[in-house]
């Protein structure tokens, strides 16, 4: 499942995998569909804490009575105990060699409220705009995209908040990212909720 057409159509063509595509704070499944759930790198597009809330009460409402969830998310801190993430000995080395990134000579179209992250290896707030550069036979163009980063024990925290909460079976560190795996025990779900209760209008991605 993805909002991107591009991407789904790379995975039919490439991997043979017929996807869907959807807004994860709506997923257009009923309850009880999957024994599994797989979300790497979603939550930490999402701008709100409610718009986090709502995708993770999501992935739990679709989930069998006992299924499980795997979340990634990204960590505002890009190394442990002393060792640095992938992308952080990305961000050291590009700093090394190309002081002159393009990236950093393109301010942000729009939100240019929002600190832009640059060549530094740790994150220096938890709400940052963080550019990207994609090459294309013309030019390279520079997309600036939204990134709510981790802090330590917050997406447990943000688990546990959900009504009824799944049970964390997994809490760990993984290259730069958070990462924790649910299961969902409970099957008393409120019988008047709807997806669409606390949702605002979804964010997509182009």
């Amino acid at each position: 499942m993805d909002m991107s057409k591009a991407l789904l159509k790379i995975a039919q063509q490439q991997k043979g995998v017929d996807g869907v595509r959807a807004n994860c704070l709506q997923i257009p499944f009923k309850d009880d569909s999957f024994d599994a759930v797989i979300c790497i790198a979603v939550l930490h597009h999402l701008a709100t804490k409610e718009r986090r809330l709502q995708a993770l009460r999501e992935i739990h409402r679709v989930l069998n009575t006992g299924g499980h969830g795997l979340i990634y998310v990204w960590a505002k801190d890009q190394r442990l105990k002393e060792v640095k993430s992938a992308y952080a000995r990305q961000q050291a080395l590009r700093a090394d060699q190309d002081p002159d990134d393009q990236r950093l000579l393109c301010p942000p179209k729009d939100y240019s409220f929002l600190p832009v992250h640059l060549h530094e290896e740790n994150f220096r707030f938890n709400d940052m705009l963080v550019p990207w550069l994609t090459n294309t036979s013309k030019k390279a163009e520079v997309h600036h995209r939204f990134y709510h980063v981790f802090n330590r024990g917050e997406l447990e925290d943000l688990i546990a908040e959900l009504q009824p909460a799944p049970r964390i079976v997994d809490s760990y560190y993984d290259q730069g990212n958070w990462c924790v795996e649910i299961r969902k025990d409970h099957i008393d779900f409120d019988v008047n909720y709807h997806p669409t209760d606390t949702l605002q209008t979804p964010e997509v991605d182009d």
